[in-house]
């Protein structure tokens, strides 16, 4: 039997997922929704005044119940946990030896993860355009013991149409999780399928169009089994510390708020992809999230290089399919955006 030791040097060999380098500038890297103003932070901030000395006792029933108002959905459906990464992980955990299908490109979180439980990965690459190859996914559902698929994407961007969801659906009885981060930035959700398709789990977070990345919050919506099991099983006793549980409530009351943000972010969006699209050595693709990719060619370390000695930090992903030097900006205010796209534009005189 291998040792601990011996373990770990079998580990060490994997892929792991990238952080973002720690660094100050204009941080277009990491999806986080910049637009989300001081003065809504601190009202989150100023509602966080728990006694951080015991443990959250009803802190996720709280918060459940406050996902549920929101959501319109039971608290029956719904589990939560430390991000939607954890979710998914401890998903994975119980998936041992198991064959998954996803996209390529897909989360690259979920690619490490399902190496590091040795589960075997069925990729299927998206189109030239970045849209789903949604037939080719039909095909192989009933030969995978799960589907996981992100909408929108990352990082194309591109969200699944609700009409090939219910296709999916309704082609194969096989577990599918939908991982809908980017969701609120996009046209739709399907959280409430789950309602009358028992097989589709629903995993979001509060990080992206919340702007509660520090806190890391996520939840779960799925079939009352599937949630029963997830909460008495598989998820710690204290998933959440007291202070996430707290902001991600008040976040929640200020969802009127918040969601301005998203309409500004949308705008931008589409300003930036309008933009870049001017530049004739750039292919840029569709985005129902909050940032752009861009296939800058042989040209993208160079750029890359150029926008970060500006202080100006972008994604580095290279080669996706047939696009050999892929980009990925986050959407950020009004003038974060100028200052990346004059940048741009000064590099490609």
């Amino acid at each position: 039997m291998s040792t601990f030791r011996e373990r770990l040097d079998a580990l060490s060999k994997l892929s792991s997922y990238e952080k973002p380098a720690t660094h100050g500038g204009l941080r277009l890297d990491s999806n986080e929704n910049l637009a989300i103003s001081q003065h809504i932070q601190d009202k989150i901030t100023a509602d966080i005044n728990s006694d951080i000395r015991i443990y959250p006792l009803d802190g996720t029933e709280r918060l459940i119940s406050s996902l549920s108002k929101y959501l319109n959905i039971s608290e029956n459906y719904i589990s939560v946990g430390n991000g939607s990464d954890q979710i998914l992980d401890m998903i994975l955990s119980k998936m041992a030896g198991s064959k998954i299908l996803a996209s390529d490109p897909t989360f690259s979180f979920f690619v490490d993860r399902c190496q590091l439980h040795n589960i075997q990965l069925k990729r299927v690459k998206c189109r030239s355009d970045m849209s789903l190859d949604m037939d080719t996914i039909i095909q192989h559902a009933p030969s995978v013991d799960m589907i996981y698929l992100d909408s929108p994407n990352n990082p194309t961007g591109y969200q699944i149409p609700p009409g090939d969801l219910h296709r999916l659906i309704e082609s194969c009885d096989t577990p599918i999780i939908l991982d809908e981060a980017y969701a609120d930035f996009g046209v739709f959700s399907a959280s409430k399928m789950v309602l009358d398709m028992p097989q589709l789990m629903v995993v979001r977070t509060l990080s992206k169009s919340f702007g509660l990345a520090g806190l890391r919050v996520g939840y779960m919506v799925a079939d009352t089994h599937i949630t029963d099991a997830f909460r008495r099983m598989i998820q710690y006793p204290y998933p959440l510390s007291i202070v996430s549980i707290d902001g991600a409530i008040r976040a929640l009351q200020l969802r009127d708020e918040i969601s301005a943000s998203w309409d500004v972010i949308r705008e931008e969006r589409d300003r930036i992809v309008q933009s870049l699209r001017e530049f004739s050595a750039f292919r840029v693709f569709d985005s129902n999230a909050n940032f752009v990719l861009f296939d800058a060619g042989g040209s993208y370390r160079r750029i890359h290089k150029a926008l970060a000695e500006q202080g100006i930090h972008v994604r580095v992903l290279g080669q996706l399919g047939d696009a050999a030097g892929c980009l990925r900006v986050s959407v950020g205010t009004h003038k974060m955006n100028s200052r990346f796209l004059l940048a741009v534009r000064d590099l490609l005189k």
